[in-house]
């Protein structure tokens, strides 16, 4: 029996066509369908607004393993608000707990749904203030960590730690061609390959390299590190986090890998070779 995959993606960065296809051509993915609340709030505008998210998801919410709440960042009390809202309309999102909540507004969160999202972390956790506010917040969660969905966590430390039930990361296939990093999970962890200083050939690199696919040749390939170009790396590197997350699975934890439509033809060719392994 062919596995699933956990993905997520954005109406901010899909039209609702495309997100439509993609739900008619992969059944057999979990589709999280995310709020656009980021993108609004590195916009300083509404791109998504809550009357098109609800009319949207009147008509398509059913599709998705679950929604998130169209949420203001950094606002819990205006989050509440747009909640509300939205199960007015007979819409049930998950909501979000953002920074500027309190504990107390996240044990009262924790107490009234099965899953909610943790927010304010996305990118964040490189700083030592940054990772004590999440021990903070997994803290107070406690025994309820099945309940907690990461909002933008994929770092193999804090989900092997914490074991929430889910999280999403934005990495796969973005760091290849935006950053030169390749990431390739052996089974523990990721050794990583920086296409400006690669580490000298060895027989182990080299088996590692050949079980996604790659050999030194295409290393040096600038075409291999681009999205426009053959994307020889940007599919191992999409290949790579689908291994991880199959790794994650056993553990109990979801972790869904967010789409990107410049990605689309990588993830694709990625899902091909890794669905029946």
């Amino acid at each position: 029996m062919t596995e699933r995959l956990d993905v997520l993606l954005s109406p901010a960065m899909f039209t609702p066509k495309a997100i439509l296809a993609i739900l008619d051509e992969y059944p057999e993915w979990n589709v999280v369908l995310d709020s656009g609340a980021f993108t609004n709030f590195k916009k300083g505008e509404d791109v998504i607004t809550l009357d098109w998210f609800s009319g949207f998801l009147a008509e398509h919410g059913e599709r998705f393993d679950h929604y998130f709440n169209l949420d203001v960042i950094g606002d819990h009390a205006a989050s509440m608000q747009r909640l509300g809202a939205l199960q007015a309309r007979g819409l049930s999102p998950v909501p979000v707990f953002q920074r500027g909540g309190s504990l107390s507004d996240l044990d009262g969160l924790l107490g009234a749904f099965d899953l909610i999202g943790i927010g304010g972390i996305a990118g964040m956790l490189n700083r030592k203030g940054d990772r004590e506010y999440l021990h903070r917040v997994m803290r107070c969660v406690g025994a309820r960590r099945k309940q907690v969905h990461l909002l933008g966590c994929g770092q193999r430390g804090v989900l092997f730690g914490y074991r929430p039930y889910s999280a999403d990361v934005s990495s796969p296939g973005f760091c290849v061609q935006g950053f030169g990093r390749l990431g390739l999970w052996d089974g523990f962890r990721f050794v990583q390959f920086a296409r400006r200083s690669l580490p000298s050939p060895s027989s182990r690199l080299s088996g590692l390299l050949s079980r996604y696919g790659l050999t030194w040749a295409d290393l040096a390939r600038d075409a291999a590190w681009r999205w426009n170009g053959d994307r020889a790396c940007v599919v191992a590197d999409v290949r790579s986090w689908i291994r991880y997350a199959r790794t994650l699975r056993r553990l109990g934890v979801r972790l869904h890998l967010v789409l990107n439509p410049r990605s689309m033809d990588s993830f694709r060719d990625a899902w091909n070779m890794e669905r029946d392994r």
